[in-house]
């Protein structure tokens, strides 16, 4: 049978190893009798290299799925490369887009129909438009808040190829913990508003009849309408107005 076509199989050498060769045969038909050329190729060296190609994609893709981020590669026209399982993860509505070829805007266009975030479900036109946009600069970082309530944090760029490179991460927790610091923030400002209210109400409410109890102690124990008789209530009136002068004190303090 001619194979007009490299064909793969194995050789073996005069001391009995194989190897990988291509075979290529051709029928030449003559008058008297019908011909063959058969050509063949010791393909060992690109095998060879064939499977280190194999195997250094096969790190990169592990190396790729052992980031603890979603990474995702698109090429210089912007068509999707690859992408780690944690990445699918992140995005599981659209993971069915998720694969090799795929132009970028269109998985935008996917997303956004969608209504993932707000500002999608609000203007899908006008969320893909912006997105394509930034997709242009050389670097891009957003931190987007999706209608589950789960946040995802983006950061992209250019490498020198064109190709863009992006670490897709969920920041949902650090969020959470961010609001929760707000909250107790905002409680304790407003606390602390409330105490110096009330402070200052309690300072003001003490201060009045205290000032009568000063005003007048020190009127009587100064005999000012009159001399008393009794000189144990002027003892009084001292301790009385001492008294009053030392609560004085601590109210200012």
């Amino acid at each position: 049978e001619a194979f007009s076509t490299p064909t793969e199989t194995l050789g073996r050498r005069i001391n009995g190893d194989e190897f990988p060769m291509s075979i290529v045969v051709s029928r030449m038909p003559l008058e008297a009798q019908e011909n063959f050329v058969v050509v063949t190729r010791d393909i060992t060296a690109s095998k060879l290299a064939e499977e280190r190609l194999n195997r250094a994609q096969d790190q990169l893709r592990e190396a790729v799925d052992s980031i603890p981020e979603g990474f995702a590669l698109f090429d210089a026209k912007d068509r999707f490369v690859l992408c780690n399982g944690r990445f699918r993860e992140l995005y599981p509505d659209i993971e069915e887009l998720l694969k090799p070829g795929w132009n970028r805007e269109d998985i935008f266009i996917a997303y956004a129909a969608l209504g993932l975030t707000q500002e999608a479900a609000a203007d899908p036109e006008a969320w893909v438009a912006d997105r394509i946009a930034k997709t242009q600069q050389p670097k891009y970082e957003a931190e987007v808040k999706r209608i589950d309530g789960s946040w995802v944090k983006i950061k992209e760029h250019r490498t020198p190829d064109g190709s863009m490179v992006g670490i897709h991460s969920d920041i949902t927790a650090a969020k959470l913990r961010e609001e929760d610091l707000l909250a107790a923030k905002i409680q304790a400002e407003s606390s602390s508003r409330a105490k110096s209210e009330f402070l200052a109400m309690m300072s003001h409410e003490l201060r009045t009849p205290l000032n009568a109890v000063l005003g007048f102690s020190d009127i009587m124990r100064q005999e000012m309408l009159g001399p008393i008789e009794n000189k144990q209530y002027i003892e009084y009136l001292n301790d009385i107005h001492g008294g009053a002068n030392h609560l004085l004190e601590v109210i200012n303090d």
